[in-house]
């Protein structure tokens, strides 16, 4: 933090550089969890498989979670233009979730989600719909991520647990 201060203190990042910087660390946190859970994966094909599976999943899932915590925090902070691409990295989220196999990314891109279209409806839709409206299509929002984020863990989440 302390290089990318000196980087990024002057010129065009000079308000938000804690927020890139974060942006940075997410991506590190999402790289390393991905290279310690192949490493890991190939050291125990070599080995005589003695490496404990379920701690490696679990530190590589700890890591999938701060880096996701990390990218969608910092994105959700920068605001602006930042609101639409937070879509996108959420959605990123959802599917790197099942191609990853981490459902702390998985819960963490349904939370961020949902506080997501919470902030846009009181945005930019309290003043046209109303109060009451504006709260029961937050709520109908709500509930269909709730569902859905549901269904793609028994979908894809639970029917790895039972094959292993």
């Amino acid at each position: 933090f302390a290089a990318l201060n000196n980087i990024f203190s002057q010129g065009f990042f000079e308000g938000d550089w804690l927020e890139w910087a974060n942006l940075f660390l997410g991506v590190a946190y999402i790289l390393i969890g991905y290279g310690y859970k192949k490493l890991a994966a190939h050291k125990a094909q070599i080995s005589d498989g003695t490496e404990d599976e379920e701690q490696i999943s679990s530190i590589s899932n700890v890591l999938y979670g701060f880096g996701t915590l990390a990218i969608l925090g910092a994105a959700i902070s920068l605001g602006g233009i930042w609101d639409f691409i937070l879509i996108l990295l959420i959605f990123g989220a959802f599917y790197g979730s099942v191609l990853l196999k981490a459902r702390m990314m998985l819960g963490l891109g349904a939370l961020f989600l949902i506080a997501h279209v919470i902030n846009l409806t009181s945005k930019y839709f309290l003043d046209s719909l109303g109060w009451p409206v504006a709260l029961i299509f937050c709520g109908i929002a709500i509930i269909a991520i709730g569902y859905g984020t549901v269904r793609l863990n028994k979908k894809y989440f639970s029917q790895a647990a039972k094959a292993s």
